[in-house]
């Protein structure tokens, strides 16, 4: 038997693991399992008290999905609770609707929201050089900001700029 709310339910398994499902994101759950064997002999119980982690873009997004639709998805399935991303619709609806755009775009905003994107690096910890922010989403299309600064292998030495396309980042994604 297993419980998420330190006993109050208990979900049965004839399976030594479960899954539970619809927890909700940055919460501490209390654990219980105990089991009971063909001859109805009773395990003690075991507890354990864990918290779920904060859900992030990447919960939504698997690799070659379109960036725009990720955080599209991930507003509609989180709403405005994780990561500081709003959606300006014109109606003034979210926390900070004294900052309503009207635009229907999805905007990050707050002293710390989660918009950070790593491209071309696999490393636990993205490397500055591919480090960027997502400012939001304007009509299907994302609006970054490089993390630190440009350089000049991406401005280029004489002026000149290099022109990303969206194939850039679908083959980094």
């Amino acid at each position: 038997m297993y419980s998420k709310d330190n006993g109050d339910s208990w979900e049965e398994s004839t399976s030594n693991s479960y899954t539970f499902s619809g927890l909700t994101p940055n919460t501490t759950f209390y654990i219980k399992v105990y089991v009971t064997d063909d001859n109805k002999r009773v395990s003690g119980e075991y507890s354990i008290a864990v918290t779920t982690s904060l859900e992030n873009l990447a919960n939504v997004c698997t690799s070659g999905s379109n960036l725009a639709d990720c955080i599209t998805l991930y507003y509609n399935t989180y709403g405005e609770s994780y990561g500081g991303l709003y959606y300006h619709d014109g109606l003034g609806t979210y926390i900070n609707a004294n900052q309503e755009a009207g635009d229907n775009s999805y905007r990050y905003s707050g002293a710390n929201p989660d918009n950070f994107i790593c491209f071309g690096s696999d490393e636990a910890t993205c490397p500055t050089d591919n480090l960027y922010r997502i400012i939001g989403v304007f009509d299907n299309k994302i609006k970054l900001i490089k993390y630190d600064y440009a350089g000049s292998d991406m401005l280029g030495t004489n002026g000149d700029s290099y022109d990303y396309h969206m194939q850039d980042f679908k083959e980094i994604l």
